[in-house]
């Protein structure tokens, strides 16, 4: 029953728009525009694909393999913590470039990303190892701040 009302709610004008959707679908191609103009004037070799629609950015990295330190794509974890409850995951070693870019890219430019190797059977002869997806949902303020990290 709640989410009925939800929903009903979401159709009621909201913010300056005829309803929540319009609001939301605004708001991710305001942060899209922002985020891929962000990526396009870095100094880094990326590669932004522009998409129609979803919830992030897919960017090739396969011109960032001399940026990135070599301890990245060892094997080992960076979590220090014995008691963690974060399931860790063996790509072998070297790890993939995309998972290598966004260790890095975490660690040393404080800016979270998902590596596409986490999407692939790692089996597949179709597995591609050099995007990464950069969030939308995350909202104008942190877009721009990650951004500005980045640059």
């Amino acid at each position: 029953m709640a989410v009925a009302r939800s929903l009903k709610s979401a159709l009621e004008p909201y913010e300056g728009f005829d309803n929540y959707f319009e609001y939301q679908k605004a708001d991710f191609a305001e942060t899209q525009e922002i985020l891929l103009e962000g990526l396009e004037a870095s100094s880094l070799p990326l590669k932004p694909v522009k998409a129609e629609g979803g919830y992030f950015v897919m960017v090739d990295v396969s011109e960032c393999r001399d940026l990135i330190p070599e301890k990245y794509f060892k094997a080992e974890e960076f979590e220090s913590d014995p008691d963690t409850t974060i399931e860790k995951n063996d790509f072998g070693s070297p790890v993939p470039l995309d998972l290598a870019f966004c260790r890095w890219l975490c660690l040393e430019k404080k800016v979270v990303t998902m590596p596409g190797t986490f999407f692939y059977d790692r089996r597949s002869e179709h597995a591609e190892h050099h995007y990464v997806r950069f969030a939308i949902c995350r909202g104008e303020e942190i877009t721009r701040e990650s951004m500005r990290r980045i640059a």
